[in-house]
């Protein structure tokens, strides 16, 4: 079940950003179980979606204003016929007592400019 919640939202990651950003396709969401088991750290995805060309300062990434130590993952083409593309970068979360936690939003430099993700959420059981 926690295979198929995280297609879904994995897909609902790939596609708003480019339905609703068409004009300007840069794009950070973060992407994360709903709900992991207490003394179980949290792997959570930070999906860029950009142009190709657009450089992705790994350098830059920023939660709460401090920097964000990320490693790469890979990149995912979108299509043959396009030039966008998802850079997938994870960081961790320490294992948490029970109760519900807040991912705050993490920024990015994507080709010179500052993109910045919506919060998520998840609850440790």
């Amino acid at each position: 079940m926690r295979k198929v919640k995280r297609f879904f939202i994995f897909l609902i990651c790939i596609v708003f950003p480019v339905k609703s950003f068409a004009l300007s396709a840069n794009f950070v969401s973060i992407e994360a179980n709903q709900y992991v088991s207490v003394g179980e750290p949290i792997e959570v995805s930070v999906l860029v979606t950009h142009d190709k060309n657009a450089k992705v300062d790994e350098s830059s990434f920023k939660m709460d204003g401090k920097q964000l130590s990320v490693r790469y993952v890979k990149e995912i083409k979108m299509s043959e016929n396009s030039n966008l593309v998802i850079s997938v970068y994870q960081y961790t979360i320490p294992a948490e007592k029970r109760g519900a936690y807040t991912i705050p939003p993490v920024s990015v430099n994507i080709g010179g400019k500052t993109y910045t993700s919506y919060e998520s959420s998840y609850e440790v059981e």
